[in-house]
């Protein structure tokens, strides 16, 4: 063998090897995701939907993968602090998002966001927590459309609970847009949370409220309030005789404060798949369905190939709602 060519013969097997030795570091880095700790940032502080539904799903994920998984709330900003700490994470799976519709549509109430939506790494949708529009139980109104048809009649004379942006007032304008009213025309309240709104409304201080349904739920229990609509796609199980938006002819009335796993920009394929795999699991787990139900929320799935998808089309929404 020529000299040429036996040192043209050695450099390709070198070449081959270093390729080989990198595809199986490659392939077995892959295997072993997770092998440390994993904390998922929920961007809002303790208590609520997303905060509860994340812990669920973090202590099956323990279980699962026998590694912790840690949930570490980090409000501020309206969710802005939390969220930018995950963009800003590496993209190897250990820091993770809890995610919430409200955070996605941060965008239309805060301005110059220091990172873009669509850029996160959007996993899976885990479960949700409907809305409730409701009234005073001393109200006049005895159902959506005895409301409906006083907003058309007085639209300025309508105070309703607002939270500046989130779910709340989305479901508002969703429901403002379906009987043809501009909303500018009438009054929103603030509220700082969930059991302020239920307080303005069980107080009368405004025509009627829109929180979830976890919010609402003392309020209920304790007559105060009178639940008109709810906008989960079946009749939910914490407020039964109430009837969805669909039953009531408003089918575009869609908003739910739905949970799910994002990760930062650029995560490896792979590592979003391991995650996708297991949240497919773990959404049909009796155990986790029983959880839930308990923290008034129920599973939903839209899975890796489905929630960027179901994301976009609500901010395309967002932005037609919002212009106003």
């Amino acid at each position: 063998m020529s000299k040429c060519k036996h040192v043209f013969l050695t450099g390709l097997m070198l070449i081959l090897t270093i390729i080989l030795t990198g595809w199986n570091d490659q392939v077995q880095s892959q295997e072993k995701y997770p092998t440390g700790p994993i904390d998922i940032i929920v961007p809002v502080t303790p208590g609520g939907s997303t905060d509860l539904s994340t812990r669920i799903i973090a202590n099956l994920l323990r279980k699962k993968w026998g590694v912790p998984v840690n949930v570490v709330n980090k409000p501020g900003g309206n969710s802005v602090i939390g969220t930018l700490e995950v963009y800003r994470a590496a993209p190897n799976g250990y820091t993770m998002l809890g995610d919430n519709f409200a955070f996605v549509i941060s965008g239309f109430y805060e301005k110059d966001l220091p990172f873009k939506i669509l850029d996160r790494t959007f996993i899976y949708i885990h479960s949700e927590a409907p809305y409730l529009i409701a009234v005073p139980s001393n109200s006049p109104f005895k159902t959506l459309s005895d409301l409906t048809a006083e907003i058309k009649r007085n639209p300025e004379k309508i105070a309703y609970t607002s939270r500046g942006g989130g779910g709340v007032e989305f479901t508002v304008r969703q429901y403002y847009d379906a009987i043809g009213v501009d909303i500018l025309k009438s009054k929103p309240v603030m509220s700082r949370g969930g059991s302020e709104a239920a307080t303005l409304t069980a107080g009368g201080h405004v025509t009627f409220g829109a929180s979830s349904a976890s919010s609402y739920g003392p309020s209920i229990s304790a007559g105060t309030v009178r639940p008109l609509l709810v906008t989960s796609k079946q009749r939910f199980p914490t407020v039964p005789d109430v009837p969805t938006a669909t039953e009531l002819g408003y089918p575009t009335i869609t908003c739910t404060s739905w949970n799910g796993i994002s990760g930062p920009p650029n995560l490896p394929a792979h590592i979003a798949e391991v995650w996708n795999k297991a949240l497919e699991e773990i959404v049909r787990n009796p155990e986790y369905v029983a959880q839930l139900k308990n923290a008034a929320m129920v599973p939903d799935y839209y899975n890796l190939q489905t929630t960027r998808k179901y994301v976009t089309q609500e901010l395309e929404v967002a932005n037609k709602l919002f212009s106003k």
